[in-house]
């Protein structure tokens, strides 16, 4: 092609050396010239093909740093997952107290009552945020089905598997149910890291992070309302949004009280917050957080039931490494601080044995700490007599402790052994667990309190010794354990005693208290409930 360019324009030099001359582009183009070098010019390039930008690589940045196990940290997506029908996409919540409530209809038109059951209304949904329990077989939940037969079962499929956004699948994830536990109640300090409010007019419950140091300018108090209701949110403490997003910026974590679905029916939108887990309780049913404005705990329902799913990420090496200590020149036993028992504190009420300050599991007075069913040394995630340690699959088959041969294997133990005490199998050296009569002289010789201590409610338990009035100690309301689920933690509490109920040996012996009332009970062996030690 050159060569034949070249001599077209030799031929016009001979023609007339003052000829105007015209240069055809293969691009299409003409141009023309008084004079022509030799030299051909070079035809303009073609420009590139523009190409499309890529996608951030970079996973969103997650808010706050919560621990969920003794050896496990998470960050909190921004705000809740919601998908959007019409182009089948993935996101999260603009902001933390972003909820869709009554428009959640899966391609419908019914909207319900703000804060009560459906009704008709004219709103289109195409975003929702409420899933069913996410399954092989359910599109991660996006289905109104009624029936929890169908389409539910299966293994669990994270949502965390799909892109979000501009996250990459897999970049996040759902929390386990003993991770929401121990995110509520057993991390150190749990009780005082967490409490409801209403945020930017949005009721909810506030997460606040491990390493927690409140923005100068706002006040948050950890805890729960006394009474259930959608106005007890705004009464127990608000923020607007100026002053949540100090908090926030501070590593706080906020749910919204996003009310549940069941069929298209929206429910208690502003009353409760339901939130999944990863974690199934049998084929039929899953677990997840629950929480009013007078209580939060885990429970198990039907996997059909539209909950809210907030997500969370791994944070790499997020187990604590503590520092290697300097050896010291010349070794020394380190001394017993006073009033302490093998590392654990204790106060001396002028009764026959010392309390301790604090509930098995938990590092503060007010910490709820584990939970155990009695003779069990370890916290578990389910609890019935199908599970139970120390029978057969149900209240006739007790395998241990047992007084009477209609219950089961008569072996006459009425006290727990050592090896079955969770007060000695957790803390050692002297500490167990308090037999009845202890239980009953600490009712019968204090002075019993409800109050509120660092926003968990309780019993403060003062002594009537002589030379002892100064003294007490706090049991905090933890509720009790059955199933999958905590039950009405902080509106009363259960701790057990080491006592067989000899006349029926399926039951054990414990003190049971409300907050009109305080009084000595039992309970189904099964049943979870706290354990605060006592020594010599």
């Amino acid at each position: 092609m050159k060569k034949l360019f070249m001599a077209v324009i030799a031929l016009m030099m001979t023609i007339s050396a003052s000829a105007q001359f015209y240069i055809y582009f293969s691009n299409g183009t003409v141009a023309k010239v008084d004079s022509i070098s030799m030299i051909a010019p070079r035809e303009p390039e073609e420009p590139d093909t523009p190409t499309e930008p890529e996608e951030p690589t970079n996973p969103s940045a997650g808010i706050g740093v919560f621990s969920v196990s003794a050896d496990k940290k998470v960050t909190f997506s921004k705000g809740n997952l919601q998908y959007t029908q019409s182009t089948d996409t993935w996101s999260f919540a603009e902001n933390q107290y972003d909820y869709i409530g009554t428009d959640n209809v899966i391609g419908g038109s019914v909207s319900s009552d703000k804060f009560g059951d459906s009704k008709e209304g004219t709103a289109l949904a195409d975003k929702v945020d409420l899933f069913g329990w996410s399954t092989n077989a359910t599109n991660f939940g996006v289905s109104t089905s009624a029936d929890w037969e169908n389409g539910y079962s299966g293994s669990f499929i994270d949502w965390g598997t799909n892109k979000i956004g501009n996250d990459a699948p897999n970049t996040w994830r759902t929390l386990t149910n003993s991770e929401w536990q121990y995110l509520l109640n057993n991390r150190p300090n749990a009780s005082s890291l967490k409490g409801v409010a209403q945020v930017n007019g949005v009721n909810g419950l506030v997460f606040l992070p491990d390493n927690w140091t409140c923005p100068a300018d706002v006040t948050f108090k950890a805890g729960f309302h006394s009474n259930y209701g959608v106005d007890y949110y705004a009464v127990y403490q608000t923020f607007t949004a100026d002053q949540w997003a100090k908090l926030e910026a501070a590593g706080a974590v906020f749910l919204p009280a996003s009310g549940y679905r069941y069929g298209s029916d929206m429910y208690d939108v502003q009353y409760s917050g339901n939130y999944w887990s990863a974690t199934e309780n049998n084929s039929n049913t899953a677990n997840y957080l629950d929480f009013r404005s007078d209580v939060a705990g885990m429970y198990e329902n039907y996997r059909n039931y539209g909950y809210s799913v907030r997500l969370v990420k791994d944070i790499e090496g997020g187990g604590a490494t503590p520092d290697t200590p300097d050896t010291p020149d010349t070794p020394t036993e380190p001394e017993e601080p006073e009033n302490t028992e093998n590392g654990h504190e204790y106060v001396d009420l002028g009764l026959s044995v010392k309390w301790a300050t604090c509930n098995v599991g938990a590092s503060q007075p007010e910490e709820y700490g584990d939970y155990f069913a009695w003779g069990e040394t370890e916290p578990k995630d389910y609890y019935d007599w199908s599970t139970y340690k120390w029978c057969n699959g149900s209240y006739d088959t007790q395998t241990k402790y047992c007084t009477e041969s209609y219950y089961g294997t008569v072996d006459n133990k009425t006290v727990l052994e050592a090896s079955d005490d969770a007060a000695r199998a957790n803390w050692g050296g002297a500490w167990r667990m308090p037999t009845k009569e202890e239980q009953d002289e600490l009712r019968e010789n204090c002075t019993w309190t409800w109050t509120t201590e660092n926003g968990v409610n309780g019993y403060r338990v003062t002594s009537n010794k002589e030379g002892y009035t100064d003294k007490s100690i706090f049991l905090p309301a933890a509720g009790s354990r059955g199933g999958s689920g905590l039950y009405n933690a902080g509106s009363y509490g259960c701790y057990w005693s080491s006592s067989l109920n000899t006349g029926y040996p399926y039951y054990a012996w414990n003190v049971l208290f409300y907050s009109d009332n305080v009084n000595g009970y039992y309970d189904n062996r099964y049943y979870v409930q706290s354990v605060r030690p006592v020594c010599q």
